[in-house]
């Protein structure tokens, strides 16, 4: 199942959200603006870590997802939803995440970090399997929400890690290991919920077909 405290977060946060959203309409600023900026935010932080200011990016990337959330909860509650939309949100989530993990990788990389730098690339691996497990299983008609370590998770953990990381060197460490860990076994999570969809599908067309 997917994170229930994630799930209740959002419904919070689009309550507290919406008064903002019709506002912004007003104004003619779309949900698709609010998208592409947050993506501008999300890369101003990867510049920020690659030049070493790890918890300048940190809140960045904390600011990339006040935008991340007003895009979603404007487009519901003005009506604004489209399926492009959905794609283009979903596209530009990829491309942050991206940003921020190849710039943490490039940052370990300049320290000869090879430990985090290992790190950082399963993270890449992680995420992307997760996602791309994901768009598969629906694509096929599967339902596939499920994981402990899904993009808000993972970005919540990361730029918790980066704003923390002057109080001790081993924050960042730990954090990258966990979402690097935590990412690939959600990934596998996912594949094996689906392998579980598809025999219980199975099972009842034989059945249905009896």
């Amino acid at each position: 199942m997917p994170s229930l405290l994630t799930q209740l977060l959002k419904e919070k946060i689009n309550k507290i959200l919406s008064p903002l959203s019709y506002i912004l309409q007003k104004v003619k600023i779309t949900p698709n603006m609010l998208s592409l900026f947050g993506l501008v935010v999300n890369i101003i932080s990867a510049v920020a870590i690659l030049n070493g200011k790890l918890v300048l990016g940190g809140f960045l990337l904390l600011f990339a997802g006040f935008f991340d959330l007003l895009d979603g909860a404007m487009a519901r509650s003005t009506k604004q939803t489209t399926r492009f939309g959905a794609i283009l949100d979903s596209t530009l989530d990829r491309y942050s995440e991206l940003f921020t993990l190849c710039a943490l990788t490039w940052y370990f990389f300049m320290k000869n970090d090879a430990s985090l730098l290992l790190a950082c690339l399963i993270s890449i691996v992680g995420s992307l399997m997760i996602s791309y497990i994901k768009a598969r299983g629906e694509g096929l008609g599967f339902n596939c929400t499920v994981g402990i370590m899904t993009r808000p998770e993972r970005v919540v953990v990361l730029l918790t890690i980066l704003i923390l990381n002057s109080l001790h060197p081993q924050i960042i460490s730990i954090g990258i290991w966990f979402v690097a860990i935590a990412s690939n076994i959600t990934a596998i999570h996912r594949l094996l919920y689906l392998r579980k969809q598809d025999k219980i599908n199975t099972k009842d067309d034989k059945e249905n077909s009896a």
